[in-house]
């Protein structure tokens, strides 16, 4: 992990996909000169007519498997979730 940020600090320029890997390089290219947010392209405006009702009440969670996504609390969450909302189980 140092010699990535030590390497990753000599970088003149830096982008990043999301406000949340800005805050994460930052905290470990701390020399980094500069950094900016690319956000993917994403055209969301057809998403505002898909309709809301007569879906299935689903909860997914896509992500890469690595200590920083921490699955466990994730799956600490849903147990809790489930273990106070016994109407949920029964679906």
């Amino acid at each position: 992990a140092m010699c990535y940020g030590a390497v990753g600090s000599l970088s003149d320029l830096v982008m990043v996909n999301s406000s949340w890997t800005l805050g994460h390089i930052r905290f470990l290219w701390q020399f980094a000169s500069r950094m900016c947010v690319v956000f993917p392209p994403c055209d969301t405006k057809s998403l505002e007519d898909l309709p809301l009702k007569g879906r299935e009440d689903v909860i997914i969670s896509i992500g890469q498997f690595r200590p920083e996504k921490d699955h466990q609390l994730q799956l600490r969450s849903f147990a809790k979730l489930l273990s106070e909302h016994a109407s949920i189980r029964r679906r």
